[in-house]
């Protein structure tokens, strides 16, 4: 899984320009990588951590999706704590994964209202849910989570 607290990343959900470094001489043709596709990207907003996850959370978490057969390398983590000036998501064009699982209070005024459920955004699906330590600690939580994430990534 690929913490990010970089903010390169912040065009995947800004489509202003904010600032414009030139890399390459002018005229000169640009080879950009096409940025990676996931299959799950989480969302979290946790101040003052590189890592919005403690080490029981992140093993919680690895269990989580190992039940639905996703490797880490496969999930992209935004802590939203370090992109403060993100408030919506209105007219973002690419999500870099096909699911987007926003846990706890991220902030965003585009994620659904009621946890647990899939609404469809742009190329993507989001659920909302509580943060990783409300769900292991609760059991009703937990089966909500699973609900959801068979739907997701576990097609019958």
């Amino acid at each position: 899984m690929k913490i990010v607290k970089d903010p390169r990343f912040l065009h995947w959900f800004l489509q202003e320009e904010i600032y414009s470094i030139a890399s390459k001489e002018e005229g000169e043709a640009s080879e950009e990588t096409p940025p990676k596709e996931y299959k799950l990207l989480l969302l979290t907003y946790q101040e003052g951590e590189e890592n919005p996850f403690s080490k029981d959370e992140q093993a919680f978490l690895h269990k989580v999706l190992k039940a639905v057969s996703i490797d880490r390398e496969e999930v992209l983590a935004y802590n939203l704590a370090y992109a403060p000036q993100i408030q919506s998501w209105k007219n973002r064009k690419h999500i870099p994964a096909p699911y987007v699982l926003a846990l706890g209070n991220t902030r965003l005024s585009a994620l659904p209202q009621e946890f647990y459920q899939l609404q469809a955004f742009e190329n993507a699906q989001i659920v909302q849910a509580h943060s990783l330590a409300e769900i292991e600690a609760d059991r009703e939580k937990k089966k909500k989570l699973w609900t959801i994430l068979q739907k997701m990534f576990i097609k019958n």
